[in-house]
């Protein structure tokens, strides 16, 4: 199956040689092809993960596209995606998790909402003489 390749604005570039440490929150769209050691959190952004670049450290963003290392939690909105080249060590928590074949994952995957619970009561409207 092809896949279709989809332009994204980069709002935010972590270059090849650069290492960030500490707490990142950001909006929109951010591509490291360098290092993050540490929390990565947006609320509905996205984070891509290139093929050169080490992260460390949980992520709480909206998607989560990994092409390079990633090491920790991985607490997604809508979706993650390992590609061939990704290898992700840790869980994850996300609606939809796609895993390409030639990708490395070590670790748990929970497919749902994190805001969702375990179970859901749906109350059903009874029918008059429905028995």
């Amino acid at each position: 199956m092809k896949q279709k390749k989809v332009n994204v604005p980069m709002n935010t570039f972590i270059g090849e040689g650069f290492k960030f440490e500490g707490e990142l929150t950001f909006d929109g769209t951010i591509r490291v092809d360098g290092e993050i050691n540490g929390r990565v959190k947006s609320t509905n952004g996205e984070i891509v993960v290139g093929e050169k670049a080490v992260v460390e450290g949980d992520l709480d963003v909206g998607k989560v596209v990994v092409a390079g290392t990633l090491r920790g939690m991985i607490q997604a909105s809508s979706c993650v995606e390992i590609q061939k080249s990704g290898r992700v060590e840790g869980d994850i928590v996300a609606p939809v998790v796609t895993i390409e074949s030639g990708a490395l994952f070590h670790g748990n995957c929970s497919m749902k909402n994190k805001e969702s619970k375990s179970e859901k009561t749906v109350e059903l409207p009874l029918k008059k003489n429905a028995l």
